[in-house]
């Protein structure tokens, strides 16, 4: 067993879970990676998007350190790369 899951620390967030963190709906988190907008619609963000990895062809997870990161920087669009 990895060192992350004997500690109780998650590697990993559900969509779920992320989307808590953020304080926003599942679903405008899913709206974030998406990599195009749909239907004529603008994008979600106008910068980068947050750190994810598809597990499955509809399952997503966000690697908790890199996300809380992506998220602290999100308040400051100058440190984006666009």
């Amino acid at each position: 067993m990895n060192e992350a899951a004997t500690n109780g620390h998650k590697r990993f967030w559900s969509a779920k879970e992320a989307a808590d963190y953020l304080g926003i709906a599942t679903s405008t988190l899913y709206e974030y990676v998406r990599p195009r907008p749909r239907k004529n619609q603008p994008s979600k963000l106008r910068t980068s998007v947050p750190p994810y990895r598809r597990i499955g062809r509809n399952v997503l997870r966000f690697p908790v350190k890199e996300f809380i990161a992506w998220a602290e920087r999100f308040d400051h669009p100058e440190q984006e790369k666009i």
